[in-house]
């Protein structure tokens, strides 16, 4: 009887829970830093264990960043609203003096200069000694000497301090013997060639060792687009022999595809697709794909309707070189007014084919020269100029992002030139230039885009520029399904701000300005369109799905807003 009535009055005294933190005497980090070091939080229950390992979690901390003589004085609890049982910690720092450095030397090596190994530890005489930065210096040697050929290299550390808050910091580096490729052997494959994998391992027998040349090799095999997985293992290594040999495992993807499918998006567009493709022809990677495509307004049938049929094949290694050649006909087919309506406002046809060739130059910078030679039939009421088009185009771009899908740093800048002149009825020039960059911010990122073009002389319809729409200014009606509004001269900008909320869900908010001009002359930051807003995006494997609010400012009628649907970042 007595043991229930006091289970009964234990389950009615509840624990305390954290109202809020806070520091005391810390001068050097604050309270933010420090609430990220220690476990105890707000909002949760108080635990006594817990707050005392923070103390020497806090002590370490302080510890690793210089603070030799630091002191976690106490912890006090006090009670803010007993009947709630709210408590706040107080947690008192006595920071002590600060360990510098006073000198910092490099011993054992020979490979590299203390010169080129100071640039790389990045720490400095008259720096806080900082054990974070340190262990970052340590494991960036290493690095470097792996990368070079020493895998087994070591770095040690030790600290003179006899001068008690200025101290010595010497790096001890054994830097073992040097090692080499021995024999490179290839498992996994079925069907495709093993010359396709060779070539894209860019070492042989006998160079020297470098980790950053197998993940080269592992990506360039993974671009085949041949295979599902691609590893590697290192025979030798454990045992610290001067040759190591490679084995690369692969698991062959299904070289034929076929592809059946349809979506919908703003401005009340859908489109079905199908194609079918074989990525590894004649069995020597050469690529083969035809893609039809059907677009319409389900709603008004008497809305632009369009159909591409597209005809691809690719030589990865154009006569055995490291140019990539491409020759990919085309026919596109344009119609605006159904055939129940009274007029035809105009039919366009496109029949022809491009010619491309082109390599990368250096990591992140792609160069293409493309032939193109089109035929082009007008009617109806709009006055489109018909003809053939002999056109040469230069592309180039640098790409440094992170992820095509998901980009987080980095960008892409690009730049392609039309001349049409090589013949033909239709002379015209074109230029694009384009500017995208992700800077990450803490877990978020600011997105921009910038860009700019313009045509010299009559060019046709297809050519020229439109706004409005998911992929250019939100909060504008769609104009690249209006053939009046498409004019010759572009300029747009565009930011978004991304912020992951939940899971595979995100949040965007997003500013888009520009405008489209008919001459060169008539460009001008004046009347420029601009449009803000915000959005929704859900993660998948072929890049998120959008779901934007956009709505027009800076003119008198602004206007409902309107939504938007897409797949992918817009830039």
């Amino acid at each position: 009887m007595y043991v229930f009535i006091l289970f009964l009055i234990a389950q009615e005294v509840k624990e305390f829970v954290v109202k809020d933190i806070d520091f005391h005497g810390n001068r050097t980090f604050s309270d933010k830093k420090l609430k990220k070091v220690i476990h105890t939080t707000r909002r949760e229950i108080y635990d006594e264990f817990q707050a005392n390992m923070d103390k020497k979690r806090l002590a370490n901390f302080y510890k690793n960043h210089g603070f030799k003589d630091i002191k976690i004085t106490k912890l006090d609890k006090n009670i803010v609203d007993f009947e709630r049982r709210l408590i706040k910690c107080d947690i008192y720092i006595e920071e002590g003096l600060r360990t510098y450095i006073r000198e910092i030397q490099i011993e054992g090596n020979e490979v590299f200069s203390d010169q080129k190994l100071a640039r790389i530890i990045k720490l400095k005489a008259e720096n806080p000694l900082d054990e974070e930065r340190i262990f970052v210096a340590k494991w960036a040697i290493t690095d470097l000497y792996a990368d070079y050929g020493y895998p087994y290299a070591e770095v040690e550390h030790k600290v003179d301090d006899s001068l008690s808050y200025e101290v010595t910091l010497c790096f001890q580096i054994r830097e073992h013997q040097f090692v080499r490729f021995g024999g490179i052997r290839i498992t996994g494959l079925e069907s495709v060639r093993i010359g396709i994998i060779r070539r894209e391992i860019q070492f042989k027998k006998g160079d020297f060792y470098s980790p950053r040349k197998l993940h080269t090799a592992q990506a360039r095999i993974y671009g085949t687009d041949l295979f599902e997985e691609v590893s590697f293992e290192l025979n030798g290594m454990k045992s610290k022999k001067d040759t190591v040999d490679v084995v690369f495992s692969v698991k062959e993807k299904l070289p034929r595809w076929v592809v059946f499918g349809g979506g919908y998006g703003s401005p009340n567009r859908a489109w079905f697709d199908i194609g079918w493709g074989h990525a590894n022809l004649w069995n020597n990677g050469q690529n083969l794909g035809m893609l039809g495509k059907y677009e319409l307004n389900p709603f008004k049938i008497e809305e632009l309707q369009k159909v591409e049929v597209n005809i691809t094949y690719r030589e990865p290694y154009f006569l055995d070189t490291h140019f990539k050649a491409e020759f990919a006909p085309f026919y596109k087919f344009y119609i605006q007014d159904s055939i129940f309506a009274e007029k035809l406002a105009y039919q366009l046809t496109h029949i022809g084919a491009q010619g491309r060739i082109g390599r990368y130059i250096g990591k992140y910078t792609q160069a293409f020269f493309i032939y193109n030679y089109e035929r082009i039939d007008s009617k109806g009421e709009l006055e489109e100029p018909g003809g053939v088009v002999n056109s040469a185009i230069f592309s180039i771009s640098y790409d440094t992002r992170d992820d095509i899908f998901y980009p987080r740093i980095g960008g892409i800048q690009s730049f392609s030139y039309e001349y049409a002149g090589l013949g033909g009825d239709l002379k015209f020039n074109k230029f694009i230039f384009n500017f995208s960059l992700n800077i990450r911010f803490l877990r978020n990122v600011i997105a921009t885009r910038i860009k700019f073009g313009g045509i010299l002389k009559e060019a046709p319809l297809e050519r020229k520029f439109a706004l409005g729409g998911v992929n250019t200014i939100r909060g504008y009606p769609d104009m690249i399904y209006i053939p009046e509004e498409w004019k010759d001269w572009i300029g747009l900008m565009n930011i978004e701000f991304r912020i992951p909320v939940w899971k595979k869900f995100s949040l965007a908010y997003f500013m888009d300005t520009g405008n489209i001009w008919e001459k060169k002359e008539d460009v001008t930051t004046k009347g420029m369109k601009l449009g803000a807003g915000f959005g929704l995006r859900y993660c998948t494997p072929i890049g998120p799905l959008r779901i934007d609010y956009g709505y027009r400012i800076l003119e008198t009628d602004l206007g409902n807003g309107r939504v938007y649907f897409g797949i992918g970042y817009m830039f």
